[in-house]
């Protein structure tokens, strides 16, 4: 779906005329298969065509989420790869323009096979970034080694 697909478009626009700033959920799904996810690299083309449809006002994404299980159409190699791709954009956007962005949650729910019948069961129990269990997966991983990274180099800096 494009990045700014809704029901009620006319309510949407509306709403972004009269706004001084903007607030997106996103998960970049499959206009023909809901709950079925797009490439992880579509997030670079539909973030950037939110923040020019965006007119100047700052923008924030207060939720973000990537399904990590085949039946989404992805993997944790795919969820890590948008993990990498979000931090990415983050770091090289003007802060004045994105505000921030929000993935929730950091870790999937404990298993529920009644939840787990449909695409969007499916997607809300494999979108967080550790398992159940707490263990990591790839996605974790890449996001906190390159947070260790970064407050160790603040660190360093303030000696």
């Amino acid at each position: 779906a494009a990045p700014t697909d809704t029901r009620a478009p006319a309510v949407v626009a509306a709403l972004h005329r009269k706004s001084p700033a903007l607030f997106y959920l996103y998960a970049p799904f499959l206009r023909e298969a809901p709950f079925r996810h797009r490439a992880p690299d579509t997030l670079d083309s539909d973030w950037s065509s939110i923040l020019r449809a965006a007119g100047g006002r700052p923008v924030a994404f207060t939720e973000v989420s990537y399904s990590s299980a085949a039946e989404n159409g992805s993997s944790p190699a795919k969820q890590a790869e948008f993990v990498r791709r979000m931090r990415r954009f983050l770091a090289t956007s003007e802060r004045s323009r994105l505000l921030f962005a929000r993935y929730v949650p950091w870790r999937d729910p404990e298993p529920n096979p009644a939840a787990s019948r449909d695409l969007r069961g499916v997607f809300l129990a494999n979108r967080g970034l550790q398992r159940f269990d707490g263990s990591p997966k790839p996605a974790w991983k890449e996001l906190s080694y390159k947070l260790q990274v970064k407050s160790f180099k603040a660190q360093g800096a303030r000696k």
